[in-house]
């Protein structure tokens, strides 16, 4: 599947526009410190090694996506987000020679062929996937046997997204879709036909789920 710099349809407009105006605040000190905190706590979970492709979907203004380049330079890193903004930002503050190329696009759509990374992940985006069975198989279809996804995202099972869910009427506001729980997601997984999946609650509201495309 291919794909350009365009806005995503399949998208609600509000929530595209709402993270697009939150692009330029989106690194403050406040949130630096918030996913700061989280990206080094991720990192060694993801392993990526020096030699792999590595797709993160719903980079953001590319902070991790970033990181992991400087830590692998052998890697190659590609980050997509439904925000042209947040692609805007990411492209602004690369640095020189760091081996990582941005685009939008949506997790449902991946601008990409038929097994093209060892790695995918996605760092709190899940919830804004407007279709998670389409986006997971999109994940699934890129990646190359044997590879790994791994997904860490907001769970659903604190009661505070338990709230959200009663409320989810008012997703047009916020741009979610209801926090998926951890079974709801490792059984999503299984449906991809993804083996040996774990998941390890990272924070206390926060939970990652990995799986592997069989050889």
């Amino acid at each position: 599947m291919t794909g350009s710099d365009h806005s995503d349809t399949r998208h609600p407009s509000n929530a595209r526009e709402r993270f697009d105006r939150w692009s330029s605040s989106y690194d403050s000190r406040r949130s630096r410190l918030f996913f700061g905190r989280l990206h080094r706590r991720l990192a060694p979970l993801l392993a990526v090694e020096d030699d792999e492709r590595v797709l993160d979907v719903g980079c953001g203004t590319g902070n991790l996506a970033v990181s992991l380049a400087l830590d692998h330079p052998g890697a190659s890193v590609n980050g997509i987000d439904f925000s042209p903004g947040m692609i805007s930002a990411a492209r602004e503050k690369l640095p020189p020679g760091v081996n990582v190329v941005f685009r939008v696009a949506a997790a449902e759509e991946l601008p990409f062929g038929d097994g093209e990374f060892d790695l995918v992940y996605s760092t709190l985006s899940f919830h804004h996937w407007e279709d998670r069975t389409k986006g997971l198989a999109e994940c699934t279809r890129v990646l190359r046997p044997g590879g790994r996804l791994i997904v860490i995202d907001i769970t659903g099972d604190r009661w505070y997204c338990r709230m959200y869910r009663i409320f989810g009427c008012f997703r047009h506001l916020t741009g979610h879709v209801p926090y998926a729980g951890a079974a709801e997601i490792s059984g999503l997984f299984e449906e991809q036909g993804l083996v040996d999946v774990r998941q390890e609650r990272v924070w206390p509201s926060i939970i990652l789920t990995a799986g592997f495309l069989p050889v």
